[in-house]
C-alpha cells in the first residue's frame, strides 16, 4: 500500500470526509454508543467520538490517563477542537483545545508521555511542525524534510526527540530535538517508501510490518536507521491482514490486530499467540481496515478501525474483565427414546473431566431431557 505522501494530501482526505461524518453537537464522549461484545472475558465497546473526526491516534500518558484529539471538520478547514481523556478507557471527559499556530491548519497531533506535543500543520501549500511543550512553550521546527510533509504513522518518540520518515522525493529517517527543534537526517533505501506505512518502537527496536506484492504477505521487520538495513524479524506474520495496527511493550513483545483478533509476539519468537478473539466484534468484518493499535499500561487495548461507517475511523475498547465467566451459561440436553448405551458414554464422557457436575437419566418412558449442565469443557 502506498503511504500518504504529504501532509496535504492528509488534510484533503479528512476534509474529503466532512460531508460523511455525523453532525452530533454535543461533546461529550461515553464509552459505548452500541451494546457491548463479549468475547470470553473480553468486552468490546465503541468509543461514541460525538461526531468529530480523530486528529490524533489514541496515546497513554505516563500517569496512565488515555488522551486523543477530535476536530470538527468543515469543507475546507478543522474547527473546535477537543481534547478527551480517560483513565479507564470506559468513562471520558472533554474539553475544548485551541492551537495557536498562525494562519495554517492544525491537521495531526502526536502526543508524547510526557505531554509534550507535535503539531503537524498545513498552511494551503506546504506542511508544518510545531513541537508544544506541556507548559505551552512553543518550538516551530524549520527543515525540508517537515515542509515537504510528515507521515503520522511513522512518527515515533524515543527520549528527548522526535523520529518520523520524510515524504520527500527521498526517503529520510528524520530525528527533531524536543529540546531546540533542530534536525538531523539519514537517507533510508528508496524502496522503503512504498513498504514502510508504518513504525512503532518494541523493546529498544524500530520495528514496522510491511506488505510483499508477490506472496500477499505481512513481513514484521526491524530498521537500523543508522545504516538503512531492514531485517526481517517474522515471515509471514500469521493471520495478518494490516500492515499498520502495531505496537509493542518495553519487554520487546509486538502485538498486531486483524480480523481473528489482537496477536502477541514474544521476544525472539515465530509463533503469535491470540490474547484477543475477534469473533463477533467488529475487528472480524472484513471491510474493516485496522488502522491503529494502542495497549495500555492496564493490558486493554484500543483499536482504530476503517471501514463502511464513514469518517475517518471507528474506535474500538476492548477491557478483560476477570469477573465474567469464560462461556456464557448454557444448558445442554441429550434425548434418547430407549435406555441407549451410546447416549450413557456419552454422558459419562462429558462427565468426566468436571465430576462435580451430576447429570441425572431419566426413565426412557417419553423423550426428556436426561441431563443438563454448563459447557465449560465441551468440545
Amino acid at each position: 500500500m502506498k503511504r500518504i505522501i504529504s501532509a496535504g494530501l492528509c488534510t484533503a482526505f479528512i476534509l474529503s470526509l466532512a460531508g460523511c461524518a455525523r453532525q452530533d453537537t454535543t461533546p461529550s464522549l461515553t464509552a459505548a454508543d452500541t451494546t457491548d461484545t463479549q468475547m470470553g472475558r473480553w468486552v468490546e465497546s465503541r468509543v461514541d467520538l460525538g461526531g468529530e473526526q480523530l486528529i490524533s491516534y489514541p496515546t497513554q500518558l505516563a500517569d496512565g490517563t488515555i488522551v486523543l484529539y477530535t476536530g470538527k471538520v468543515g469543507e475546507d478547514s478543522i474547527e473546535d477542537y477537543t481534547r478527551r481523556t480517560s483513565t479507564d478507557g470506559t468513562n471520558w471527559t472533554s474539553e475544548p483545545a485551541a492551537f495557536d499556530v498562525g494562519d495554517a491548519m492544525v491537521t495531526w497531533i502526536l502526543v508524547a508521555p510526557d505531554g509534550e506535543q507535535a503539531l503537524i500543520t498545513y498552511d494551503g501549500e506546504n506542511a508544518g511542525l510545531v513541537l508544544q511543550a506541556p507548559d505551552g512553550t512553543k518550538t516551530v521546527v524549520e527543515d525540508d524534510t517537515v515542509t515537504q510533509g510528515i507521515n503520522p504513522n511513522t512518527a515515533v518518540f524515543q527520549g528527548d526527540k522526535l523520529d518520523f520518515v520524510s515524504n520527500g522525493g527521498t526517503v529520510d529517517f528524520v530525528q527533531v530535538s524536543l529540546t531546540d527543534g533542530s534536525v538531523t537526517t539519514a537517507a533510508l533505501p528508496q524502496d522503503l517508501a512504498y513498504s514502510l506505512n508504518s513504525l512503532t518502537t518494541v523493546g529498544n527496536q524500530l520495528v514496522y510490518l510491511s506488505f510483499d506484492n508477490n506472496t500477499g504477505d505481512i513481513i514484521l521487520n526491524a530498521l537500523d536507521p543508522a545504516t538503512g538495513a531492514s531485517t526481517e524479524l517474522l515471515n509471514p506474520v500469521p493471520n495478518a491482514t494490516s500492515s499498520q495496527a502495531l505496537t509493542g511493550d518495553a519487554d520487546g513483545a509486538a502485538y498486531y490486530a486483524c480480523t481473528d483478533g489482537i496477536y502477541r509476539l514474544a521476544p525472539g519468537g515465530t509463533l503469535p499467540e491470540q490474547v484477543v478473539p475477534a469473533e463477533g466484534t467488529a475487528m472480524s468484518i472484513s471491510s474493516n481496515y485496522p488502522l491503529s493499535l494502542l495497549r495500555t499500561a492496564a493490558e486493554d487495548f484500543m483499536v482504530l478501525l476503517f471501514g463502511d461507517s464513514g469518517g475517518n475511523g471507528d474506535l474500538y475498547f476492548y477491557h478483560y474483565d476477570e469477573t465474567l465467566p469464560t462461556h456464557a451459561d448454557t444448558t445442554l440436553t441429550v434425548w434418547s427414546l430407549a435406555d441407549s448405551a451410546t447416549a450413557r458414554l456419552a454422558v459419562n464422557a462429558y462427565k468426566k473431566p468436571i465430576p462435580r457436575w451430576t447429570l441425572p437419566l431419566k426413565p426412557p418412558c417419553r423423550p426428556t431431557p436426561m441431563m443438563s449442565a454448563p459447557p465449560s469443557t465441551m468440545r
